[in-house]
């Protein structure tokens, strides 16, 4: 464990250098680390247990000004595919406020052209279940490597109650009315996250025409009775 947090302090709460380009190139060095144990057959640093801590530590890391937000979100990314229940339980912690320290500072204007993507992942996995990224053009099922992934009933149920609460179509859309001056192309970025959550998360059904002509017929009975 405290090797793990020795790597994941660098990136996380990375000390203050003088040299910016150190402190960058200390920061790549101990993300690519982690992901490359992350990837091996059996990880000797990210296990059960310090995979909680390290997807609570990632998100708490978000508001540091100091961080490399890229080499924050690919270790992110990383840890959603190689153990994702950790990374949703810790994501909808704390219910609506949880979710908006959370996921808020990933639509920063400053910061949101690079994880917008990493949102969707995050919904798409919190809901589905599934592994994917995020794309207007193919549907995340379509991406999809269908390797299951073990989100009990429960962790579902409780991500898409918070994901509900914190209204995620509502808060995209704030980002655009409250960031097109800071960031031109933000509007362009979250329609296209828009579009890929409702395509993957599916439409309203709608009630077969012959349905629909029975409600019609029965409504119209009752009303002449």
């Amino acid at each position: 464990e405290d090797s793990y947090q020795l790597f994941s302090n660098i990136i996380l709460d990375p000390p203050s250098l003088s040299d910016k380009q150190r402190s960058t190139k200390r920061s790549w060095r101990a993300m690519k680390l982690l992901i490359d144990d992350m990837k091996a057959g059996s990880s000797s640093l990210i296990n059960g247990t310090t995979a909680n801590l390290l997807a609570k530590e990632i998100f708490v890391s978000l508001e540091r000004p100091e961080i490399n937000i890229l080499h924050v979100r690919t270790l992110l990314e990383a840890l959603l595919e190689a153990h994702p229940s950790p990374v949703i339980s810790a994501c909808c912690a704390g219910g609506k406020e949880g979710m908006e320290r959370h996921l808020g500072p990933l639509l920063s204007p400053k910061t949101s052209s690079q994880t917008l993507p990493t949102v969707t992942n995050i919904v798409l996995y919190g809901c589905l279940g599934k592994q994917g990224k995020a794309s207007a053009e193919q549907t995340f099922q379509q991406q999809a490597t269908k390797k299951n992934i073990e989100l009990s009933p429960g962790s579902r149920r409780k991500f898409v109650r918070v994901l509900s609460d914190w209204s995620v179509l509502a808060r995209l859309i704030h980002c655009i009315t409250s960031h097109e001056k800071e960031n031109p192309s933000i509007g362009e970025d979250v329609c296209e996250t828009i579009l890929t959550i409702v395509e993957c998360l599916g439409y309203p059904e709608k009630k077969p025409v012959q349905e629909q002509s029975n409600n019609a017929s029965s409504s119209s009975s009752s009303s002449s009775s």
